[in-house]
């Protein structure tokens, strides 16, 4: 997949937010392959000249979109500067903020779109994978090290501890939603599953008294 920058400076603000946000419920509803240059144009009312002038090709949109989705769960998910809130803490603040980015609607829907669309590229799963869960365990896994080396925290592997954590959060809370056999769960819900997965992973990882 190649993203190509559209030339020149954008002459209206509001009207590339149209675009992006026709081309975004686009996305969401009829996913990649039905997202086309011609059905956003359509949507947000203006020329498919007028779309050209701001995202260069339809990669372009698709990676305004995937942005602006990694945006919406790196803002979610609390990463301290320092240690000062203590382990616990700061591991479940960001355990509640993953676990309320994957009960939004939004990835939920993105879930959907990857498992019940065929022919999505693979450039976009690709996309997705690298700016999404694996972003999420690389976050995980600095904090985790951070956390080793000032002996908070005895991680050998960062990465796979990261993953162990992260699977404990989820378990099949997700799946269940992705598949609508579950209703969405409760804040007191997800705070219970974050401190329950910390119980467990502190008992393997912390540091003895």
């Amino acid at each position: 997949m190649t993203v190509k920058v559209a030339r020149g400076r954008p002459s209206d603000p509001a009207k590339q937010a149209a675009i992006f946000e026709a081309a975004r419920a686009l996305f969401f509803r009829a996913g990649p392959q039905g997202m086309t240059m011609e059905a956003v144009a359509r949507d947000a009312e203006v020329s498919k000249v007028t779309v050209y002038a701001y995202y260069a090709n339809r990669d372009a949109l698709i990676q305004a979109i995937i942005d602006d989705v990694q945006q919406s769960l790196f803002s979610s998910l609390h990463l301290p500067l320092d240690d000062t809130p203590g382990v616990r803490r700061s591991l479940a603040a960001f355990g509640m903020g993953l676990l309320e980015f994957l009960c939004s609607e939004d990835c939920l829907l993105l879930y959907r779109i990857l498992s019940s669309t065929v022919g999505v590229p693979d450039e976009v799963r690709q996309m997705l994978y690298r700016q999404g869960p694996l972003a999420t365990i690389e976050r995980l896994a600095a904090l985790l090290q951070r956390l080793d080396q000032r002996r908070l925290l005895s991680v050998p592997d960062s990465v796979v501890a990261a993953e162990q954590l992260i699977g404990m959060w989820r378990g099949a809370l997700h799946e269940a939603l992705v598949f609508q056999q579950s209703g969405p769960p409760s804040r007191a819900e997800l705070e219970k599953r974050v401190h329950e997965g910390l119980d467990t992973f502190i008992r393997a990882f912390g540091k003895p008294a």
